[in-house]
C-alpha cells in the first residue's frame, strides 16, 4: 500500500487489520487501532511500514501485531518519528524478527506469553521507554539508544525451543525496577541504573568502562564470566 505513490497518511480502525502485502508507506502518521497480523499473503515474509514524516502508533492494548502461519518478521521505519507499541507483538504467534527504527519507541503491552516475542532477532534502533513490566523474548535483542524505564521491569528471555536470549546495550539504561538478562550481554554504554535487582545469567562482555548500580543493598549477580578490557564498577551488593 502506497507502494507507488506514497499514501499522505492512513489510520485503520477495527475488529481485525489485516496487511497482506508487503508493506505500507506514508508521508505522514499511520494508526492502527485493532489486532494487526502481518503477511498474511502467502508469499511475504518480510513486511516492512514507513512513514518519511510522521509516527507509527498501534493504539491502545487491544492493538496487537501477530504474524499468523509463523515465521513474519515486521521491520517498523519511523525515520526521525515516533514508535508507540500499545499492545502485545508476537503475543499469540511470535514474529521471525522484528526491527524499528524512530525517534522513540514506546512498549507499552504486555500478555500472558511477554511483551514482544521473536524467534530470531529484536533490534531497536531508536530510544525505548517502557510503559509497564516489559518482557522481550528473542535470540538477541539489541537497544542501539538509551533505555528509560519509567519504574518498571525489564526481562530479556529466549524463545522456548530456540534458546538464547542475550542482550546487547548500546546506550544508557536507568529507570528500571529490576534487569533480567537470561543469557549473554554485551554493554557498550557507561551505565545501567535500576532500583532492584540486575541479573545477568550468562556471560557478560564489556565494551566500555561501565557502572551496574542496583542502590544499596540490592544484588547485582553475575551467573558467569564477566570480560572486556575495561573498568568495571558495581553499586549495590554483587555476587
Amino acid at each position: 500500500m502506497g507502494g507507488g505513490t506514497a499514501l499522505t497518511s492512513l489510520t485503520v480502525t477495527g475488529g481485525g487489520i489485516a496487511i497482506q502485502g508487503d508493506g505500507v508507506t506514508t508521508v505522514g502518521a499511520q494508526i492502527y487501532t485493532g489486532p494487526v497480523s502481518i503477511g498474511t499473503g502467502f508469499a511475504v515474509t518480510t513486511t516492512t511500514l514507513t512513514t518519511s514524516g510522521g509516527s507509527v502508533t498501534f493504539s491502545g492494548a487491544s492493538s496487537t501485531i501477530d504474524g499468523p502461519g509463523g515465521f513474519k518478521s515486521l521491520v517498523i521505519d519511523a525515520g526521525a518519528g515516533a514508535v508507540t507499541l500499545d499492545g502485545a507483538v508476537g503475543g499469540t504467534t511470535a514474529l521471525s524478527s522484528f526491527e524499528v527504527t524512530g525517534s522513540t519507541t514506546a512498549i507499552n503491552g504486555s500478555s500472558i506469553n511477554g511483551s514482544v516475542r521473536t524467534i530470531g532477532e529484536q533490534n531497536y534502533f531508536s530510544d525505548v521507554t517502557l510503559g509497564t513490566d516489559i518482557t522481550l523474548t528473542g535470540s538477541t535483542t539489541t537497544m542501539h539508544g538509551t533505555v528509560v524505564g519509567g519504574g518498571n521491569s525489564l526481562s530479556i528471555e529466549g524463545f522456548l525451543g530456540f534458546g538464547l536470549g542475550n542482550a546487547v546495550f548500546n546506550g544508557l539504561v536507568s529507570g528500571l525496577s529490576t534487569l533480567s538478562v537470561i543469557n549473554e550481554t554485551t554493554i557498550n554504554t557507561t551505565g545501567i541504573t535500576t532500583s532492584g535487582a540486575q541479573t545477568y545469567g550468562g556471560p557478560v562482555t564489556l565494551l566500555a568502562t561501565t557502572t551496574l548500580n542496583a542502590g544499596a543493598g540490592n544484588l547485582v549477580l553475575f551467573g558467569d564470566t564477566v570480560g572486556g578490557a575495561f573498568g568495571l564498577t558495581v553499586g549495590g551488593t554483587s555476587n
